[in-house]
């Protein structure tokens, strides 16, 4: 499910596929990232694209639901 504040909040795809090929150039060694506030996971999604493996979380459950 996702919360109707997650479709205006989430990053655009194109957005979060160029943020996470950047992520992936620069910490080419790192295996894990730590979305701290993912919302609807729409960065988490592009991280998990790239190979890397993704800790998704956020500070509200109501996000999460």
């Amino acid at each position: 499910l996702c919360v109707a504040e997650g479709w205006f909040s989430v990053t655009p795809e194109r957005i979060a596929e160029h943020i996470a090929l950047r992520v992936q150039q620069s910490f080419c060694d790192s295996q894990l990232i730590i979305d701290a506030f993912c919302g609807v996971g729409g960065n988490a999604i592009q991280f998990a694209l790239t190979g890397k493996r993704g800790k998704p979380t956020h500070t509200s459950t109501y996000h999460l639901q």
